[in-house]
């Protein structure tokens, strides 16, 4: 597995990115993630501290951070 301690810093995009394996996300902050597709979807995404998400694998998009802050603990399980 890869782990990545990440944080998101407000108004400044992620690039678009391809997710190929499944991952596990522990939210360590309170923070609306807003997520962009390349097909143009968009979901806001109210995470706060605690909040652990399972994404499954073959995603693509990149993410915003709107409002508040936001820091996670990333799993990429193999």
């Amino acid at each position: 597995m890869t782990v990545w301690d990440y944080s998101w810093r407000l108004g400044l995009p992620t690039t678009m990115h391809f997710h190929s394996r499944d991952v596990v996300v522990v939210y360590l902050e309170n923070g609306v993630l807003r997520s962009h597709t390349p097909d143009g979807e968009i979901v806001d995404n109210d995470y706060s501290t605690g909040t652990i998400r399972f994404n499954p694998r073959s995603r693509v998009h990149y993410e915003q951070l709107m409002s508040g802050a936001q820091r996670a603990i990333i799993t990429e399980l193999k």
